[in-house]
């Protein structure tokens, strides 16, 4: 059953890909339905992303890497991290965002992404000499 749903922190788990321009995306509720998630643009690619947009993914980026400095063996999901890993001033962050923030400290080296066999993806600290 496809449905609109506000975004509800820590009861969902981000499944397949964003679009970041949109923020749209699928997601699975914890009752097994699945959800369409409506968002707001938070891409660095997207030439319409707002100076706040920008400064929400600067300081997500920002939060992460702090977590990871305090926590090197850190490694979660997006709806984890956006759990534990992030300061409550960030509560308001929506996946989208989040897993946008996340894709950039990957991209930079600072984290590796593991897609698992359930199509779930982890989050997870990289360290010096890892490949």
């Amino acid at each position: 059953m496809i449905i609109p749903l506000p975004r509800i922190r820590g009861a969902i788990q981000a499944l397949g890909e964003f679009n970041a321009c949109t923020g749209n995306g699928v997601i699975d509720a914890d009752d097994g339905t699945k959800v369409a998630r409506v968002g707001k643009q938070a891409s660095t690619n997207c030439s319409r992303m707002t100076s706040t947009d920008k400064k929400m993914l600067a300081t997500l980026e920002r939060s992460i890497r702090a977590y990871l400095a305090a926590h090197p063996n850190a490694a979660d999901s997006a709806v984890g991290i956006q759990r534990w890993w992030l300061p409550d001033e960030l509560a308001f962050a929506s996946i989208t965002q989040l897993v946008t923030a996340l894709r950039a400290v990957v991209a930079t080296g600072g984290l590796a992404e593991h897609h698992l066999p359930d199509g779930s993806v982890i989050y997870s600290a990289v360290h010096p000499g890892d490949e």
